[in-house]
Formats: structure tokens, C-alpha cells, sequence
């Protein structure tokens, strides 16, 4: 039995087809039926990457001291890509950011292509735009057996600024009695928020 590679958990069909004769040929699979068919089909998980042996004894029914075992080993992956942008996907014009990947479920060392401009590596630049507009990125990765993903990001360039919103957030207290204080911090109401502010405050004294 060859050894064979499957791509997103695709299904695989095992045949054997050792001849002994004369006599009839009886089949058992170590698979999690434990089959006794000529052929069985299996699945490999849709997640990761990996291995997978199976081993089928074969019997001659009207000598039973005569069999043999074959082996086969199914290799499979199921790669994903993410990308990640820094500052973000909402820019202001002439703003440029940086694309990054991230792979998983591949098996050996994966290729990418980038679409638009062709690069060829993990991490490629977008250069920005002088004038309002949507661009999307996509990167394709390829695995060493040739199965591949694709992702897809669309930067938007606006000549308008998105909103910020945030709250103040005293410490210890926004109540203090007199010569006390209280650290007054400024909190984007944006979880993990990429975004570098510039924050004037207004206390009666100026900002």
C-alpha cells in the first residue's frame, strides 16, 4: 500500500490487494471499526496536521496460517492562515501599516503569494493611499504536500476619523478629601485598541 497525502480533511479510500491463492482472502483492519472489507474508507481530522498508519492482516481462508500485514501511512493537513495588521484596516490617507501571518495545520514549510503585487514572504507592507479608498489584501499559503488556505483583509482609507470614545477612570476615586489625590487615566473604550492618542486635558487650569 502506498503512502498517501489528503488536504481539509478529505476522506480516503483504502483498498488491499495482495493476491493469495488458491482460496478466499479474509480482511482485518486495525481502523476503529475494525473492518473486515477489502476496502474502507477513512477520514483524517479536519484540524492540525499529522499522520495516520493503518494496518490490514490478510487471511487465506483455506490456509490460515498464511497471512500478511500491510501498512499504509496517510499524512494529512489542514492549513489556516490569519493575518494581522499594524496600526489596523481603518487608516487615515498616507497612513501606511504592516500585514503579518500566522499558519497552522501545515505540513513542512509553507509558500505564500500576496495578492495584489505578487510578494512571496510571511509579511509584506501596504503602502498607503493619498486619497480616500477600500484596498484588500489577500495571501495565499501553500504547504509543502501543496494544500493550501487563503485569507483575505480590506484596509480602509477615510478622510474622515472614526470616532474615539473612551471614560476616565479615577484612582483611587473620583470622592478625595482635602490634600488628597486622585490619577485620572483615560481608557478607549476599544478592546486591545492599536491606536496611539494624543489626549489634552481640560481641568480649569488650561490643557
Amino acid at each position: 500500500l502506498p503512502i498517501s497525502t489528503l488536504c481539509g480533511g478529505a476522506s480516503a479510500t483504502l483498498t488491499d490487494n495482495t493476491a493469495i491463492s488458491p482460496g478466499t482472502l479474509t480482511y482485518k483492519w486495525d481502523d476503529v471499526s475494525a473492518s473486515t472489507t477489502k476496502t474502507i474508507v477513512v477520514t483524517p481530522p479536519s484540524t492540525g496536521a499529522g499522520t495516520l498508519t493503518y494496518h490490514v492482516t490478510v487471511t487465506n481462508s483455506s490456509f490460515t496460517s498464511c497471512s500478511v500485514v500491510n501498512t499504509i501511512t496517510l499524512s494529512y493537513s489542514n492549513p489556516s492562515v490569519t493575518i494581522a495588521s499594524n496600526p489596523g484596516l481603518s487608516l487615515c490617507p498616507g497612513a501606511t501599516a504592516t500585514l503579518s501571518t500566522t499558519v497552522t495545520g501545515v505540513q513542512g514549510t509553507p509558500s505564500y503569494v500576496w495578492s495584489p503585487g505578487g510578494a512571496t514572504t510571511p509579511t509584506v507592507a501596504y503602502p498607503g493611499s493619498s486619497s480616500a479608498t477600500t484596498a484588500p489584501y489577500t495571501v495565499t499559503v501553500t504547504d509543502g504536500f501543496g494544500c493550501k488556505a487563503t485569507s483575505t483583509v480590506t484596509f480602509t482609507v477615510s478622510n474622515t476619523a472614526d470616532p474615539v470614545t473612551g471614560s476616565i477612570v479615577p484612582n483611587p476615586s473620583a470622592t478625595i478629601c482635602p490634600g488628597q489625590t486622585s490619577t485620572l487615566n483615560w481608557v478607549s473604550s476599544i478592546s486591545s485598541d492599536p491606536h496611539t492618542y494624543t489626549i489634552n486635558w481640560d481641568h480649569g487650569f488650561g490643557t
